[in-house]
C-alpha cells in the first residue's frame, strides 16, 4: 500500500512537471512570437510612412500640414515601438539582433545638411526591406519549428 502510494506521488510529481514545463515553453513561444510580430508591425508602419515621404520627394508634392502630421506621428511611434521591442527582442530573438542593430543605426542617422534628403530617404527603405525579409525569415524558421 506504501508502495502505490510513493508510486502515485511520484506520477503526480512528474505529471505536474512535465505540465509546467510544457506551459513555460508555450508562454516563451508565445512572448518570442509576440516580439518578432511587433516589430514586423513597427517596421512595415516605417516603411510605409518612409514610402510616401520618398514618393513625395520624387514628386516634389507637399503634403497638406495635418497630413504631414499625421505621417510624422506614425513614423515616430512606430520607431519608438521597435525601440521599445528591440531591448526585448535581444533575449528572446537573438538571432533577430543584428538586423534590428542595423535597422536601428540607419533610422537613427539623421545625416547632414549636405546629404540630399532623397538619399536618406531611399537608405532608410533598403535597411527596412532588408530588416522585415530577416524578420520574416526569422518567423518562418521559428513557425516551422512548431509545425514540423
Amino acid at each position: 500500500m506504501a508502495m502505490q502510494f510513493l508510486g502515485a506521488i511520484a506520477v503526480a510529481w512528474l505529471a505536474v512537471r512535465w505540465a509546467l514545463g510544457r506551459y513555460k515553453s508555450e508562454k516563451l513561444w508565445e512572448r518570442r512570437t509576440a516580439a518578432l510580430f511587433d516589430l514586423l508591425t513597427a517596421v512595415a508602419e516605417v516603411q510605409r510612412v518612409n514610402s510616401e515621404w520618398l514618393l513625395q520627394e520624387l514628386v516634389r508634392h507637399d503634403f497638406n500640414s495635418t497630413y504631414a502630421e499625421r505621417l510624422s506621428s506614425a513614423y515616430w511611434s512606430a520607431k519608438q515601438r521597435i525601440d521599445e521591442v528591440a531591448s526585448i527582442a535581444d533575449i528572446l530573438l537573438p538571432e533577430a539582433r543584428d538586423a534590428i542593430s542595423d535597422l536601428r543605426a540607419v533610422l537613427d542617422r539623421d545625416g547632414t545638411p549636405d546629404d540630399p534628403y532623397q538619399e536618406l530617404l531611399e537608405e532608410r527603405d533598403v535597411a527596412l526591406l532588408k530588416a522585415r525579409k530577416s524578420l520574416i525569415e526569422i518567423g518562418r524558421a521559428r513557425i516551422g519549428k512548431v509545425t514540423h
